[in-house]
């Protein structure tokens, strides 16, 4: 039996690599052609620069959740080092103290992981 290729045994894969016919930048399709059956003008390209055939645009954004939890993992650390180090005196148990540093800082962490996001997504445009 002869071999078959990859558009006889996935008709997907041969739409997607088939160019389509595209118009100059600036034109319509003329109403009733092939390529808009319903005469209805096809709306403008949201990129006016045409990407060749089989390329594909992939937007690159940094992953937030892992931003955040970092900068809540430095701000948990940051407020757990000095209640560790010293020895805690006067009315706050160790654990309280430990609350009260951990919790702002951790918070405050995360929000400015937050904010680096943002500017490395910022910073890619």
């Amino acid at each position: 039996m002869a071999e078959e290729s990859q558009a006889d045994r996935d008709p997907a894969a041969a739409r997607v690599t088939e160019p389509t016919p595209a118009t100059p930048a600036g034109r319509e399709a003329p109403s009733g052609s092939a390529a808009d059956p319903a005469g209805v003008p096809s709306a403008p390209a949201a990129d006016p620069t045409p990407v060749p055939a089989g390329q594909v645009l992939v937007r690159r954004a940094p992953r937030y959740r892992a931003f955040a939890l970092t900068g809540f993992l430095l701000g948990v650390l940051l407020g757990a080092v000095p209640v560790v180090s010293h020895q805690v005196t006067g009315p706050y148990s160790r654990t309280m103290v430990l609350g009260y540093l951990v919790v702002p800082l951790g918070l405050l962490g995360g929000l400015c992981g937050v904010g680096a996001a943002l500017l490395v997504e910022r910073r890619r445009r």
